[in-house]
């Protein structure tokens, strides 16, 4: 199986890497206890959104596996059903507290929708916004750039400041 051209391991080891890159970025009470997550591959743009991946990132806590597995898969399909009736191109525009469905998960490319859940809402998507331009580069630079702008999400732009350095 290829996701978009890249193996399931070169797509997760993007994200393992683009994972530590934005931790000495959040504060040490955003990192406290955040030592792994769950990572979701969805392929959007279908009668239904089957998960093409699922894996989990270093070491999720015991007592958050199950939650972080479920939000993982939650946030990419709901963005996957807000993408057949909405210009949604990330999790965070459907954001909605009150039923636990958070942000997270971005429209990267070719019907494919990355999804993250085991940091905070805007780390999360700093990942897996940075895993994907760092997989695919220009084929989704123009997309990554207007959802980090959109969602006002500095924790990308730090990233790749930190990587230009």
């Amino acid at each position: 199986m290829m996701i978009s051209g890249r193996s399931p391991a070169e797509v997760i080891s993007a994200v393992e890497l683009s994972f530590k890159k934005v931790l000495p970025l959040l504060t040490e009470e955003e990192r406290a206890g955040r030592t792994g997550a769950y990572f979701t591959v969805v392929e959007a743009g279908k009668s239904y959104s089957p998960v093409a991946l699922t894996s989990m990132i270093f070491i999720v806590p015991e007592h958050k596996v199950q939650k972080y597995f479920s939000f993982s898969i939650e946030k990419a399909q709901r963005l996957a059903l807000k993408m057949r009736t909405t210009k949604h191109m990330s999790s965070l525009e459907s954001r909605d507290e009150a039923a636990d469905e958070y942000g997270g998960s971005v429209y990267v490319l070719d019907g494919l929708i990355f999804s993250l859940s085991g940091l905070t809402e805007m780390a999360d998507e700093a990942v897996v916004l940075y895993a994907a331009f760092s997989l695919y580069g220009d084929r989704c630079a123009q997309r990554v750039y207007e959802i980090a702008r959109k969602n006002s999400n500095t924790l990308f732009f730090r990233m790749l400041s930190a990587q230009a350095a």
